[in-house]
């Protein structure tokens, strides 16, 4: 796991995929969506910050909205 998006919905990952995908990015960054809203998204979001070590190069990053 390089660089991960977690998001809480479907569309959202629709919407971030065609961000990087404008940006020039597409496939770069792994993005997944928890369909149980944002406080699955949340919690699977502490669960990878416990799988980063001090040395990890690895990026996740949590993209919730109202």
């Amino acid at each position: 796991m390089q660089r991960l998006l977690i998001v809480e919905g479907e569309e959202d990952k629709k919407f971030f995929e065609a961000v990087f995908r404008t940006l020039g990015h597409p496939g770069e960054v792994g993005i997944r969506y928890h369909p149980s809203g944002k406080s699955n998204a949340i919690q699977v979001f502490g669960a990878a910050l416990d799988l980063l070590t001090p040395a990890s190069k690895a990026r996740i990053g949590l993209a919730i909205d109202a």
